[in-house]
């Protein structure tokens, strides 16, 4: 967990296949990618069938994704764990297309209108910072049938009219400072 220490971002990447993605500043690249290769193998034991119903093994193959070498640990069917360090940078990701997104910096959430409108006040520096793009989530909560449960059901017309949400927090010694904003359209 040292490695994800510092500044660290945790996002649901867009896609066909939204996938977790986990993107943190690494001070030291090499230390990082031995880090990261030492648990390969506790994770894989994990994650080994036992007995004659075995369906299949983690499988470990590498990918170059631009420049980087990318290194993907297939535990399951649709179970997968993709790693690498790049650019100051070591993701971990459950997807190969959200790790690539990263490394060619496809996407500035900067640029997206509801990270702005919730945002863009942010003092300069900060301890957290929080941004949910709604609508995105209830999307992603109705395909995964996350939102069939009746109090669920009964929320969705109210959480349906907020577009996004933002939350930035700063710390001056004792004193902790918490702005939440959202957008609704």
């Amino acid at each position: 967990m040292s490695l994800f220490s510092g500044e660290t971002a945790v996002a649901i990447s867009p896609g066909a296949t939204p996938a977790l993605l986990i993107v943190s500043r690494v001070r030291n690249a090499p230390a990082a990618r031995a880090e990261l290769a030492s648990l390969e193998s506790p994770v894989s034991a994990l994650f080994s069938p036992s007995g004659a119903n075995a369906i299949q093994v983690p499988e470990l193959a590498d990918h170059r994704v631009g420049s980087a070498t990318v290194h993907e640990l297939q535990l399951g069917p649709g179970l997968q764990i993709d790693y690498g360090v790049f650019d100051g940078l070591v993701v971990v990701s459950t997807s190969l297309e959200a790790i690539d997104g990263a490394a060619q910096h496809s996407r500035s959430l900067e640029s997206e209108a509801a990270y702005k409108a919730t945002l863009s006040d942010r003092p300069g520096r900060y301890s957290s910072l929080v941004f949910g793009d709604v609508s995105r989530l209830l999307a992603l909560g109705e395909q995964t049938g996350l939102t069939t449960g009746a109090h669920t059901r009964e929320l969705l017309p109210d959480l349906s009219r907020i577009r996004a949400v933002g939350v930035s927090s700063t710390s001056q010694g004792a004193d902790t400072t918490t702005e939440l904003s959202l957008e609704i359209p």
